[in-house]
């Protein structure tokens, strides 16, 4: 996935893959990309046939998730929108 994979609409590449650690007997990787097409990560595993037990997205550009649960919104903070709006 480094070097690139080859999607129905064009390649794609990640910007980096780190593995940061294990949990029960699965490995943990840390995917950062810089273009959001539409569900990328997924299509970029199933691609290179990796097994996914679970994805999870931590930051959208400089708003950090945190434990913001599947499918809610939040307010953005003051720095938040100025970061984007950079």
């Amino acid at each position: 996935m480094r070097r690139g994979v080859e999607l129905d609409d064009g390649p794609t590449r990640l910007a980096e893959v780190r593995e940061i650690g294990n949990w029960s007997s699965y490995g943990v990787v840390e995917l950062e990309i810089h273009e959001g097409r539409n569900r990328r990560v997924r299509r970029m595993v199933r691609a290179v046939r990796v097994r996914v037990r679970q994805l999870r997205g931590v930051a959208i550009g400089a708003v950090q998730l945190g434990e913001l649960a599947s499918g809610t919104t939040r307010e953005l903070t003051a720095s938040e929108v100025r970061a984007l709006r950079g």
